[in-house]
């Protein structure tokens, strides 16, 4: 029978596995998976039929009250089974009632996902341009590197890059 419940650690194995599959295997969950099962503030869910794992989608309570979505993935092999809704609507359902505002990011090409959150009734707030210029190699010193976030004006309480 499938089923949303929470990921434990005995999972681990499994969810890296969907993970490896998914952004040409590039995606960040593994190097998360332990910090977000041992987070009290996070809720880290899959979707399952018995020891079959098709999917998984964490939310973090944040200092200020919003939700943040983040890491929905259903295994490429079992999609078009409405595994990536079920649990997005299960994650919203966990929110009802206690207000404030669910946020998320995700890529302008993931289609899957903007199918998803825009069903649920999310507006787009922001959008970002993605450019990219080959260049030859230089050294960088990391500990003289500053980030200058002036004039930035949505970034929310407790962002994480990954």
């Amino acid at each position: 029978m499938i089923k949303i419940r929470k990921i434990g650690i005995e999972d681990k194995e499994k969810i890296i596995a969907i993970s490896s599959k998914i952004w040409e295997g590039e995606d960040y969950i593994d190097s998360v998976f332990d910090d977000w099962i041992s987070d009290d503030k996070r809720e880290f869910v899959c979707i399952a039929d018995g020891e079959s794992i098709y999917g998984f989608a964490s939310m973090k309570i944040l200092p200020d009250d919003t939700v943040w979505f983040e890491g929905l993935r259903v295994d490429p092999d079992a999609r078009g089974k409405g595994y990536g809704s079920k649990l997005t609507e299960y994650l919203i359902e966990r929110v009802k009632g206690r207000g404030g505002i669910i946020r998320l990011s995700t890529y302008f090409k993931n289609y899957e996902s903007l199918h998803i959150v825009s069903k649920y009734g999310f507006q787009k707030i922001k959008g970002y341009n993605f450019l990219e210029k080959e260049t030859s190699p230089v050294g960088i010193n990391f500990s003289e590197k500053r980030i200058d976030l002036s004039g930035v004006d949505f970034i929310p309480i407790d962002w994480v890059f990954y």
